[in-house]
């Protein structure tokens, strides 16, 4: 169980980690222009990690939608698949935080450096605690398009339900610097509880996906 476990995870990682590199590769290159185009711009580490919440929900639906299948036809249990799919996501964010600032520390010698770390910070937080706060999202994000990607193709009523309490979240989360600045003023204890809300809807979620993917539909070949 251990081989399969590590041959799925090694795989997933792989091309998840070849579709972040694509992703970061067309990121950049609307960042160069940008750059050019807006003045002031935010460092490319910046970009990268806000813009990475969306792009983790669209990898997470086509995960479950488009490596579920392949997974059983090899054999792999669906308690497999689902281990190799959230360690995967987890390493992927640490391939796309290594990458991201490999890039950004490179263009911090150029023009593209940029003026400011994010969009907007949370204010009361460090450098590393903003990206913390961001990043924590991400598996979130890709446990969200996951558990789209598996209601819609259980039931349709079901999907539509998934992907309308998944925008919300979403939503929620692109503007939660805003609510966590409002947290600041009333207490720096309440950025940290803002932090462990997020750990506990990315388990809820997480629990949700497992009890769908047990009982998604799958062609065996």
């Amino acid at each position: 169980m251990k081989t399969k476990f590590n041959a799925t995870t090694q795989s997933l990682t792989f091309i998840l980690s070849m579709f972040t590199l694509t992703f970061l590769g067309i990121l950049l290159i609307i960042h160069i222009i940008l750059t050019f185009v807006d003045d002031p711009t935010s460092t490319f580490l910046g970009v990268g990690v806000r813009t990475a919440r969306i792009y983790f929900v669209v990898v997470g639906i086509r995960t479950v939608l488009g490596f579920l299948e392949w997974a059983i036809n090899k054999g792999v249990s669906r308690k497999t698949f689902f281990k190799s799919i959230m360690t995967s996501a987890l390493l992927t964010t640490i391939v796309l935080v290594i990458v991201l600032a490999i890039i950004s520390f490179i263009l911090s010698f150029t023009p593209l450096a940029g003026d400011y770390l994010i969009e907007e910070e949370i204010k009361g937080l460090s450098v590393f605690g903003n990206i913390l706060f961001v990043l924590l999202q991400s598996p979130l994000f890709f446990v969200t398009g996951s558990l789209i990607g598996a209601a819609f193709n259980k039931n349709f009523s079901l999907g539509m339900t998934s992907i309308l309490s998944g925008f919300i979240i979403i939503v929620a989360l692109i503007f939660s610097e805003s609510m966590m600045n409002y947290l600041v003023s009333l207490g720096t204890i309440w950025v940290y509880l803002g932090h462990l809300v997020v750990v506990v809807m990315t388990l809820i979620y997480t629990w949700i996906l497992w009890r769908l993917l047990k009982d998604m539909p799958v062609k065996v070949k």
